[in-house]
């Protein structure tokens, strides 16, 4: 989870709606750094504070590994103090930059450079001698872009970016970090970015396609043809009992489903996504039996 504006974060989603994000780790961090340089708590109330939210708010995996969330909540409110609470508003792309993406050629390539782009211009807000380095893994990378790659694949598109001269390899053997090479603060600032969560969309909505936000939570999603869609598949509201509205990830069309699936695709897409993963697969195993030979 990237945040920029963590003390309002903190405020709004945590404190106000005791929200928890799938990595309980980066939302604990987040409330200690505030409760430390905000509200002035001292190690041992943070410490406190921290047990009580996820006993509150992530019971059942707490309780199972109690000693081992006490330990990694201990190193949390010791490290508080040394760490910065970010209050980042937006993170600008100019025109410069984006001509340079757009003049790629390739769709899922100018998504996964505008991604890290956005990355490394975050970076380097933070840290001035960051000089455009990110440390995202290629997964996450990828799935922030929403392109589908496999592993090998994901290597394959960031050398290209980087025999185009849009990425800088580290000399470290093992480092698996990526510097972008073409950061131009001095152009026309032309998209802000201030919300993280997608920023593959960010990219194609910059292009005119139909993507909107969720009227809820404000995370940005495919809009539908109808042009009707409001909220994400996590904000839908029920549409009659034990029944909700999705909208497929792919297509962006609506489908009914029970309210605990937690299937992402339209039928149609779920099949072609299927068939799609079996491709990938029966090519691995090819791959496999090539290089054993």
């Amino acid at each position: 989870m990237i945040v920029l504006n963590e003390k309002t974060y903190v405020e709004e989603h945590c404190l106000k709606n005791n929200e928890m994000d799938e990595k309980p780790y980066a939302t604990l961090n987040m409330i200690a750094k505030y409760l430390c340089h905000v509200q002035g708590y001292k190690r041992q109330a943070i410490e406190d504070f921290l047990n009580a939210y996820m006993r509150k708010n992530y019971y059942l995996r707490y309780i199972a590994s109690k000693l081992q969330w006490e330990d990694t909540i201990e190193r949390i409110a010791k490290r508080a103090p040394k760490q910065k609470l970010y209050e980042d508003d937006c993170v600008w792309i100019t025109k410069s930059e984006l001509e340079t993406i757009q003049g790629i050629g390739n769709r899922d390539m100018e998504q996964v450079i505008f991604t890290l782009l956005c990355l490394a211009k975050l970076r380097n807000q933070r840290n001035e001698k960051n000089n455009g380095w990110v440390n995202n893994d290629a997964k996450e990378i990828f799935e922030l872009a929403r392109v589908k790659r496999s592993v090998p694949d994901r290597d394959f598109m960031l050398h290209d970016l980087m025999v185009l001269g849009l990425l800088q390899f580290p000399k470290q053997t093992g480092n698996l970090a990526n510097r972008v090479t073409f950061i131009d603060n001095e152009s026309e600032k032309v998209l802000s970015i201030t919300d993280y969560r997608e920023l593959g969309y960010e990219y194609l909505k910059y292009l005119g396609e139909n993507y909107v936000r969720c009227a809820e939570c404000g995370r940005l999603i495919k809009g539908s043809k109808n042009n009707t869609r409001k909220y994400c598949n996590d904000c839908m509201p029920p549409v009659e009992d034990g029944m909700k509205v999705k909208y497929c990830v792919d297509c962006g069309e609506e489908f009914v489903v029970k309210m605990r699936s937690r299937t992402i695709r339209c039928p149609s897409c779920y099949a072609e996504e299927k068939r799609r993963h079996e491709r990938e697969k029966k090519r691995m195993q090819r791959a496999r039996l090539k290089q054993d030979a």
